[in-house]
């Protein structure tokens, strides 16, 4: 369906083991997000790689309050 989230793939990709991907796939979750991403994104929120917790903590401000 055109316009739905699909954040399987971000999803799967939060834990490989390059930074590059993992703070991908946090970039990406802040479009595709769904009620799941955001305990995904708060556990990249404490990566080990600055980049990773950077591009979560952006995610996770970007995402709306409900």
């Amino acid at each position: 369906m055109p316009g739905a989230p699909r954040p399987g793939a971000a999803h799967a990709n939060a834990d490989h083991p390059a930074p590059a991907v993992r703070a991908a796939a946090a970039t990406l979750l802040s479009r595709d997000a769904v009620p799941a991403s955001v305990a995904v994104l708060t556990r990249l929120a404490t990566d080990d790689h600055a980049r990773v917790r950077a591009a979560a903590e952006r995610s996770l401000a970007a995402l709306p309050r409900r």
